[in-house]
């Protein structure tokens, strides 16, 4: 069992260090637990700065509320649809990004909380 764990992370590890999408892992109370790292290939903020930053928080208002029903919605039906919203790097430009909700499950697939 703690051999397939270490497996499973370093498979994570793989694919999270390599993607070129950002990835973030963020539980059901809206904390981000991992930001991969295309964060600052993609808004310019280092891993440190991301955490400490409330990205979403750097977008229109109305992107933002979009956001937050989005994430809202997965969590509710399980489905997470595509959505563009705009967010600003860290030089002050702003970009548009695009962004699909998932839910991890349990083996009884109920939404995993942490």
């Amino acid at each position: 069992m703690r051999r397939k764990l270490i497996e499973g992370e370093e498979l994570f590890r793989l694919i999270t260090e390599n993607a070129a999408d950002m990835i973030a892992v963020v539980d059901m109370e809206g904390n981000r637990v991992f930001n991969s790292l295309s964060y600052e290939k993609v808004l310019g903020y280092s891993l440190d700065e991301a955490e400490k930053v409330v990205l979403l928080c750097s977008g229109p208002s109305e992107d933002i509320d979009r956001v937050r029903q989005a994430g809202e919605e997965a969590q509710r039906t399980g489905i997470g649809l595509p959505l563009e919203y705009r967010i600003r790097h860290k030089d002050g430009r702003w970009r548009v990004l695009e962004s699909t909700a998932s839910v991890i499950r349990n083996a009884k697939g109920e939404p995993e909380n942490s």
